[in-house]
């Protein structure tokens, strides 16, 4: 696999970002599609280079995406985004830009892990209906209330107003998102450009936007085919809430993983079903 990246001016998001390219090792390879690849809060497109390597790229899929504003090597305030619709504006960007990189004939799945699943299905339901070959969501973000006391979920959208880059602790920690094993040199690098901040404004439309997560369900139509990934030890995006979702999905070809002892970031585990399902998955549905 070849890595290699850049920042560029996004005029989406009116600042500089860092995109990412994955790219199979052999140049002469034929290329199968592309692969847009959407993070989540805290994390950036580096945690997912697994993803690329173990079953995109050797398939000759060349996997894109960009570090989210204010998440890893891009520019902005740690944890803040101005608004998932603002994120969606980011992802169409990236798509104007892979047909003009790839050509428009190119067919385009997407992979997507906890908030970057949230902010892709919202992109579905309201932007792209019916218009993706596959998806595979990673340990989706599907009730951002999760964890936060009434209260405060109650007073998010006034305070978000007054606010909105205000930054706050997510709670979320290392331990909780993988298991952690290594040594201090590689734990700091498998730790950099990562962050447990979220701003209110995002916080708040991150609520809003949950409220209409299981009309994003019933968007995921024939003929896309859907793979939903797991861990049974996540308890920040936990499967009580992923597997009753799954089952409102009215698309035939849909796989529900659940896999046993993993935490939220699969793919940062030392176990390997999380690839080994993926590519099952993909050899099922041809891609």
């Amino acid at each position: 696999m070849i890595i290699s990246g850049e920042s560029y001016h996004s005029d989406a998001a009116g600042m500089r970002l860092y995109r990412h390219r994955f790219s199979p090792a052999h140049a002469t390879q034929p290329v199968a599609g592309v692969v847009l690849m959407l993070h989540g809060l805290g994390d950036h497109l580096e945690c997912h280079a697994r993803a690329a390597l173990e079953v995109f790229c050797p398939r000759g899929w060349h996997c894109v995406g960009v570090d989210w504003p204010g998440n890893g090597r891009s520019e902005g305030k740690r944890g803040h985004i101005d608004s998932v619709a603002h994120a969606m504006d980011i992802l169409d960007e990236a798509l104007v830009q892979v047909r003009h990189e790839y050509g428009p004939s190119q067919p385009v799945g997407y992979y997507a892990h906890s908030t970057g699943a949230l902010i892709l299905l919202q992109y579905l339901r309201l932007r792209a209906p019916g218009k993706v070959p596959w998806l595979w969501l990673s340990s989706p973000l599907l009730v951002p209330t999760w964890r936060q006391s009434a209260f405060k979920v109650a007073a998010a959208p006034i305070v978000a107003r007054l606010l909105p880059r205000f930054t706050v602790d997510t709670g979320v920690r290392p331990p909780e998102c993988f298991r952690i094993t290594g040594t201090p040199e590689q734990l700091k690098k498998r730790f950099a450009h990562c962050h447990h901040h979220i701003s209110l404004g995002f916080g708040a439309d991150l609520i809003r936007h949950g409220e209409t997560i299981g009309e994003c369900a019933a968007a995921i139509t024939d003929p896309t085919a859907l793979l939903l990934t797991q861990g049974s030890a996540d308890v920040i995006c936990p499967p009580q809430f992923s597997e009753p979702w799954f089952e409102r999905v009215p698309a035939a070809r849909k796989r529900f993983a659940l896999l046993p002892g993993l935490h939220h970031e699969t793919l940062r585990e030392p176990e390997d079903s999380a690839v080994v399902t993926a590519n099952l998955w993909l050899d099922e549905i041809g891609a």
